[in-house]
């Protein structure tokens, strides 16, 4: 049981650097179109 959560955490971890990533490309774009 304990085993499975930590499996989740890490995939849960993994998908939230990744949206972390995005968040930031689009907002440089944002920055870079706005000036």
């Amino acid at each position: 049981m304990m085993e499975k959560k930590e499996r989740v955490f890490e995939i849960n971890n993994k998908k939230q650097t990744r949206t972390n990533e995005i968040s930031m490309i689009i907002n440089e774009g944002g920055l870079g179109a706005d000036r």
